[in-house]
């Protein structure tokens, strides 16, 4: 697999897990849990940080995830990361470039990928506190229609409107 084919698989996975965030932050449920929050927050960030090499190809979701799926994702990530960073101290050795980056660029992209590999491996381990509250909650992910979850403000339910 090639650097561009790995940083697009990972730009994929981003994506998938991004839309999954979000909906995931619209649960009141599980935004009350504190240890629910916390996770679901610091996905947000993880999500965020490997924008550093998915910035050089198109993001695009290729499918829905659900929640049972985020250790895997997480899982191939890690491997893709492990990856990308064997590939690029290549590069680094070899003075060759990464996206027109080249020597402290690179050493720069090569330090923060081995961050966010360590933040990868906390996120896995996170995930399983996460999953089992997610399942004490039983919480459906099913997010309403728009418009069919607002409230009525309060004059219109004093007023009946």
């Amino acid at each position: 697999m090639t650097i561009e084919e790995q940083i697009q698989k990972l730009a994929t996975t981003q994506a998938n897990l991004e839309i999954l965030q979000q909906k995931l932050s619209k649960n009141n449920k599980l935004m009350k849990e504190e240890i629910a929050q916390t996770f679901i927050f610091e996905l947000r960030d993880y999500i965020d940080s490997l924008s550093i090499v998915t910035d050089f190809t198109e993001k695009k979701a290729d499918r829905e995830m659900e929640v049972k799926e985020i250790g895997d994702v997480l899982g191939e990530q890690n491997q893709l990361l492990q990856l990308l960073i064997s590939e690029l101290q290549k590069l680094i050795e070899e003075e060759g470039s990464f996206f027109d980056q080249k020597e402290g660029a690179l050493r720069r992209v090569f330090s923060n990928l081995q961050g966010i590999l360590e933040v990868n491996g906390l996120m896995l381990q996170d995930n399983l506190s996460f999953r089992r509250i997610f399942k004490e909650q039983s919480t459906d992910l099913t997010l309403e229609k728009e418009g069919a979850s607002e409230k009525k403000s309060f004059l219109d339910r004093l007023f009946g409107r």
